[in-house]
């Protein structure tokens, strides 16, 4: 459990120190891997003892990493650091539930929704926190800046949280097979695919100016997020509850 810890804290600070400099902002494409990495190392024949262990880890993910954010957006507020942890946590712990109960590639896919559906409710909702979506750390990027206009913070934020799960899966394959030559090549490509490609194929530069608001592209994606979200949730309980009474 203290490795798992560790892993946590180190994501934690990793996705935190994206906003202390434009050129950090590229951490947040590698800062869930060692969450997840401590997620998948999680075992225990109590599950209720697992999903408490991932609570923990969970919790400390999202109260260190946005404490960090919100001191360098200069809004650390007990009020506002408490509001939008929670909500993190919350989604992080509702991805563990989907995993465990549709298997890992539903839970995995659901992962970018449940924390995206997070990051879009404090737009509707006052819930003591001014969002701060992981795209709001790409704002004076000089080479992925200009693409806020278009896509927006969610959709940048959509497209970090795509990177990351490609390269946790990438580390988690070569963990379990020590193959150099292949991480190389995966790695390569997946560099190349995810986040080469889209700066050369992305929009062009325009005059800075980034949304301070919701834009088309944000509302479609946190509206598909909810709905994703809900969905997963809702068939996740009706699959939990079938299996536990052995309903065919």
């Amino acid at each position: 459990m203290p490795k798992n810890i560790g892993l946590s804290l180190i994501g934690a600070f990793l996705l935190g120190l994206a906003w202390f400099n434009p050129n950090l902002s590229w951490l947040i494409l590698i800062a869930f891997v060692p969450l997840l990495l401590a997620e998948k190392q999680l075992s225990h024949p109590s599950k209720n003892i697992e999903n408490a262990q991932w609570l923990l880890l969970s919790g400390l993910f999202a109260l260190v990493s946005t404490g960090l954010i919100f001191y360098q957006n200069q809004q650390l507020e007990l009020i506002s650091w408490l509001s939008y942890s929670a909500g993190l946590t919350l989604a992080l712990m509702l991805f563990k539930f989907t995993k465990d109960t549709l298997g890992k590639q539903r839970g995995y896919i659901s992962l970018p929704f449940f924390w995206l559906s997070a990051e879009a409710l404090h737009y509707y909702y006052s819930l003591g926190a001014e969002p701060l979506p992981l795209g709001q750390a790409f704002t004076e990027n000089t080479l992925v800046g200009h693409w806020l206009p278009q896509i927006g913070y969610l959709g940048m934020s959509l497209w970090a949280l795509v990177c990351t799960l490609v390269f946790y899966f990438l580390v988690s394959d070569f963990l379990s097979k020590k193959e150099w030559r292949q991480l190389l090549i995966q790695g390569g490509l997946a560099l190349g695919l995810f986040v080469v490609l889209p700066i050369f194929l992305g929009p062009t530069p325009q005059e800075p100016s980034t949304p301070q608001d919701l834009n088309n592209a944000d509302q479609f994606i946190a509206r598909l997020s909810f709905f994703l979200a809900g969905f997963q949730v809702l068939f996740s309980l009706v699959k939990s509850y079938l299996d536990k009474n052995k309903v065919v």
